[in-house]
């Protein structure tokens, strides 16, 4: 019986996938997905990576060198998914289009600034007003194939700074305050764009395809009309 409701199932996704993604757009309430995002939050957390520590960074910028250190930013965890998904298939591979996107992330750390033999040191607070990723994901009708990232790009909102530290040198603040934003903007899209996205390819490649669709048949068979999606199922 089972293997007769995973036939049924798999059918069912693949007619459902076929006649919805006509439109290429799919609906703004997605349970399956939306409870994966939810649990990615609640990886993220356990993981320790919010709140997350970005590498230091130097730069020499004409007769001013510069450092940012010790830098912490809070709210990485608080994405969640933003306007519509994009679907479409060719190649009997699915492709899906979807963005991702974060509350107000706060953030500190030390810079450093030298001119010539004279240096500089204060703290610097900020506020990102949010990070949004677009990630692009394709999964093969061939269900013993993992899912792919095929694109992941970042957008970040405005930053406000707020330096101490200059004393009465008022160009060194003037330096900071046009400066700054931008190094901590390449910070952080530095930190965590290649691995946001190596994590994410890592979780797709541990999930197999074929038992989720088995599992998911099995709970079906169970349940019947009152089935409803469990993260669990994908394993990760």
């Amino acid at each position: 019986m089972t293997m007769l409701v995973h036939t049924h199932t798999h059918g069912y996704w693949r007619n459902m996938i076929q006649t919805s993604l006509g439109d290429r757009k799919l609906p703004n309430s997605i349970t399956p997905l939306d409870s994966a995002i939810a649990m990615g939050r609640k990886i993220v957390r356990q993981k320790g990576y919010d709140p997350y520590h970005l590498p230091d960074m130097n730069r020499t910028m004409g007769v001013f060198s510069v450092q940012l250190a010790h830098t912490w930013i809070n709210g990485v965890s608080s994405f969640y998914r933003v306007g519509n998904i994009t679907a479409g298939m060719a190649n009997k591979t699915v492709s899906v289009l979807l963005q991702l996107g974060t509350q107000q992330i706060t953030g500190a750390g030390q810079w450093e600034v030298g001119l010539g033999m004279m240096t500089r040191v204060g703290h610097v607070q900020f506020t990102v007003q949010h990070i949004r990723a677009t990630i692009g994901i394709s999964q093969s009708m061939d269900t013993r194939k993992r899912a792919q990232v095929t694109d992941l790009q970042f957008d970040m909102g405005n930053i406000q700074v707020r330096c101490d530290g200059a004393g009465t040198l008022d160009y060194i603040m003037e330096f900071l305050v046009n400066v700054i934003p931008n190094l901590l903007r390449y910070q952080i899209m530095d930190a965590i764009e290649n691995p946001i996205k190596q994590r994410v390819q890592e979780k797709f490649n541990a999930i197999d395809v074929e038992q989720v669709i088995k599992l998911m048949a099995e709970k079906y068979e169970k349940e019947g009309s009152d089935f409803t999606f469990d993260p669990k199922l994908l394993g990760i």
